[in-house]
């Protein structure tokens, strides 16, 4: 029982949240409101009860009882307008940058930056459990083989993972101080949108080892060139520590050249080199149902595996994870067990299957311009009498240069010989541009400048066979096209 409200005043360096340095956090279990209160010692709060603490969330429409809801100044919405919502919907308390920004409340917890109060908690919680912390970045596919390692470190250890897209400095956080006394191995998706943002993440995870897959051209509009995007990816390397594991792609030159200075157990991968401890091949496939690949590892052992997912760029990420596997200590044949099981995260990669031999992929989560070339390269290996139907939209984020890069897309596109590409957004107007300068004259090509317009011109039948692709950044919302869509051939 807090006795009574009390307010503790704090020195003026306070006031922002400074206070907080995560490698300073207290190794606490963050199982009730005290222990919130006695590890962030809070400027002011006016908690009166004690009660378990049963999750964090920044949304106060999906408040669950137990819950600590936090307060974040956001560019359109301030959350502090949200606190009572909050309480009523059963929020134990409220981490607000101060009282008076908050709606009338009797438990709220002044800490200046609440951001920083959260990753604060999760460091202290992490402190407290002897779970194993496994970091994972990428600028592609980092869901995925997030989903994919998870699935293989758990045929050997009690394994949790962060879920969905909780990979930033207020998403994983939240997941870490969901651990659990009985959690061995933790797998943390660790994002990236500006520098300084991974270390954040490592100073507050303290992962026990790091997995680097890739460097693309990502997020350009935060960065002036490939170089800084690896140097701030880098990260990883430069925080993890010397008595840690690093696994990371050996195929790709910028992964290779920043994870070269780290001392620590190096563990690589890759298709290409020999030397690397895990090598992989590509074995023929002609449809999406599954993609099968060989590995080679440890003294002249081999897998045959088969990954439930389309495309070839998920081995990629398959095989990054089953060297995660592998170099924590996962035995070769567990692999075949783990990967049978995966499951794709919804909008990333997931296949549909309709009567009339029609395929459906649902990948309208995110999009880059490599990620559309492994689309494209996709539908490469399947069967001539298999009709290809591309729907694609806008990527963002991709600086002064997107609409260049939208048209040499299109330009792109052309060589693929599909039967049909639909594109929608304003910059895929560039793509229409670029692919109808060069298309095959039986490709059918269409623009529409909204995903609504679009699917409202869905009309006639599904062509018998079809494979269709469906890929966009998250902002387009092309997911409502795909309903549309799914909804014609269900």
């Amino acid at each position: 029982m807090i006795r009574k409200p009390y307010v503790l005043m704090a020195p003026a360096d306070r006031a922002g949240g400074s206070q907080y340095s995560f490698h300073k956090a207290p190794p606490l279990a963050i199982e009730r409101l005290t222990d919130v209160i006695r590890v962030l010692q809070p400027s002011e709060h006016t908690c009166t009860e004690d009660a378990a603490v049963t999750g964090f969330t920044t949304d106060s429409r999906a408040v669950a009882p137990g819950q600590i809801y936090v307060a974040v100044e956001g560019q359109r919405v301030d959350g502090h307008r949200f606190t009572a919502e909050a309480a009523k919907r059963g929020a134990i308390a409220c981490l607000v940058r101060s009282l008076d920004k908050a709606e009338p409340n009797r438990n709220c917890i002044a800490v200046g930056d609440t951001i920083r109060a959260l990753g604060f908690l999760a460091a202290a919680h992490r402190r407290a459990m002897k779970t194993k912390i496994l970091g994972i970045t990428g600028s592609v596919g980092k869901t995925t083989t997030k989903e994919i390692t998870a699935s293989v470190l758990n045929t050997t250890f009690h394994t949790r993972k962060s879920e969905g897209n909780y990979n930033s400095t207020i998403g994983l956080p939240m997941e870490i101080l969901k651990l659990k006394p009985e959690d061995e191995w933790m797998v943390a998706e660790m994002g990236m949108s500006y520098p300084g943002e991974i270390r954040q993440l490592m100073e507050i995870a303290q992962p026990d080892a790091a997995l680097w897959t890739t460097v693309h051209a990502v997020h350009m509009a935060n960065f002036a060139s490939l170089e800084e995007i690896a140097k701030a990816k880098a990260e990883i390397v430069d925080y993890l520590g010397k008595d840690k594991i690093l696994i990371y792609n050996a195929d790709d030159p910028l992964v290779s050249r920043f994870s070269a200075p780290f001392r620590g157990k190096k563990f690589t991968y890759g298709f290409f080199d020999p030397q690397t401890d895990v090598r992989a091949r590509m074995e023929p496939f002609s449809d999406w149902d599954a993609t099968p690949f060989h590995l080679e590892f440890g003294n002249g052992k081999h897998q045959l595996l088969s990954l439930p997912l389309p495309g070839r760029f998920n081995v990629n990420n398959a095989v990054a994870a089953c060297a995660a596997g592998l170099a924590l200590g996962v035995s070769g044949s567990d692999l075949v067990s783990a990967l049978r099981c995966i499951q794709p995260s919804a909008q990333r990669s997931k296949l549909y299957a309709y009567d009339g031999d029609v395929l459906v992929v649902d990948d309208t989560y995110n999009a880059s311009p490599v990620a559309v070339e492994n689309v494209l390269r996709s539908f490469a290996p399947l069967s001539p009498r298999y009709y290809r139907w591309l729907i694609l939209g806008d990527m963002l984020e991709l600086g002064d240069e997107e609409h260049d890069i939208h048209r040499k897309l299109g330009e792109s596109i052309a060589g693929y010989g599909f039967d049909q590409v639909t594109l929608i957004g304003t910059l895929s107007e560039f793509t229409y541009e670029g692919l109808m300068a060069h298309k095959r004259p039986n490709c059918k090509v269409e623009h529409f400048p909204s995903v609504n317009e679009a699917a409202a011109a869905l009309s006639g039948p599904i062509p018998e066979g079809s494979r269709i692709w469906c890929k966009a950044s998250r902002g387009i919302r092309l997911e409502r096209f795909v309903q549309a869509l799914t909804a014609k051939l269900a």
